[in-house]
């Protein structure tokens, strides 16, 4: 995905994707997501799935395709959250 062998960084790049979306996630609900209950819905689904996959000793690739769009979902949604 990223031009290296992901497979063989497992422990580190799992660490990292770990760290980065659970803190993402937690600066989601910080910012404002426990006003609205999609919002919320909207934080904690994506960031669980990311977290299952890791559990599940997924194939790298697939949780590099789906943890990238969760990040920028949850960027955004902490620009939405801290603009409004």
């Amino acid at each position: 995905v990223f031009g290296f062998e992901t497979e063989e960084n497992r422990y580190g790049t799992g660490s990292l994707i770990l760290l980065t979306i659970a803190c993402l996630g937690g600066c989601v609900v910080g910012t404002g997501g426990m006003n609205s209950m999609l919002e919320l819905m909207l934080a904690i689904f994506p960031t669980v799935t990311v977290l299952s996959l890791i559990l599940a000793v997924q194939p790298m690739k697939t949780i590099l395709k789906v943890s990238v769009p969760v990040a920028f979902l949850q960027i955004l949604m902490i620009t939405i959250n801290v603009l409004a």
